[in-house]
C-alpha cells in the first residue's frame, strides 16, 4: 500500500495535469477541464489522478522488483 496525499486529486486534471480556473464545491459531480476539455465524473478524474500519484511514488522505492522501505 502507498500512502498518497489527497490534495487536490479531485479538482485537478488528470489528463493535462491543469487546476480549473474556479474550484470545484462537493456539488459539482462532473469534471471539465477548461484547459484541454477532457470530460469525466469527478470521482473517475480523482482515481486516475490518485493511481497516477501512487505509481509515480512506488517508481520511486522500487527498483528490479525489489522495494525498499
Amino acid at each position: 500500500m502507498i500512502v498518497v496525499p489527497p490534495h487536490h486529486t479531485t479538482q485537478r486534471c488528470s489528463r493535462c495535469g491543469k487546476l480549473p480556473l474556479v474550484a470545484k464545491t462537493l456539488a459539482d459531480r462532473e469534471h471539465r477541464c477548461a484547459h484541454c476539455g477532457y470530460v469525466a465524473d469527478r470521482d473517475v478524474n480523482a482515481a486516475q489522478n490518485i493511481l497516477r500519484l501512487g505509481s509515480s511514488l512506488q517508481d520511486k522505492t522500487c527498483a528490479d522488483g525489489q522495494c525498499v522501505s
